[in-house]
C-alpha cells in the first residue's frame, strides 16, 4: 500500500499561518511583480504580421522570458532574415534519415 507523503512540520506551519491570513493580504502576496526587459519598455508595440512579431522577438527579448521559437523555426527565420537582406535564395531543404539498422558507426556493414 501507497503511505502518504510525510509532510515537513515547517511547510504545515507556514501553510497553517497563510491559511489565517484574509483574502485580501492573500491575493497581495499571491503575485510576484518582475520587471521584464525590452518587454516594459514601451507602452504598447504593434506588428503587421505574426512573423514580424516573432521575429521581433527573436531578436529583442531574453531566452528567460520563454518567447523564443523551437529550433527549426528559428532556422527557418533566420534563413528568411539572409534572404531579405541579401537577396539570397537558398534551395528545397532535404532531410535525411539514417536507417537504424543501416548506421554502421564506421563499422562494416554485416
Amino acid at each position: 500500500m501507497d503511505e502518504a507523503p510525510v509532510i515537513p512540520a515547517e511547510w504545515l506551519a507556514d501553510f497553517e499561518a497563510a491559511a489565517r491570513r484574509p483574502l485580501r493580504q492573500r491575493l497581495r502576496y499571491a503575485f510576484v511583480r518582475t520587471t521584464k526587459p525590452v518587454l516594459d519598455e514601451a507602452r504598447y508595440r504593434s506588428f503587421e504580421s505574426l512573423e514580424e512579431y516573432r521575429r521581433w522577438c527573436a531578436e529583442n527579448l531574453p531566452d528567460w522570458l520563454g518567447h523564443r521559437l523551437p529550433l527549426r523555426e528559428r532556422a527557418e527565420l533566420a534563413l528568411n532574415l539572409v534572404k531579405d537582406i541579401h537577396g539570397v535564395s537558398f534551395g528545397p531543404q532535404r532531410h535525411h534519415r539514417i536507417h537504424p539498422r543501416r548506421a554502421t558507426c564506421g563499422q562494416p556493414a554485416g
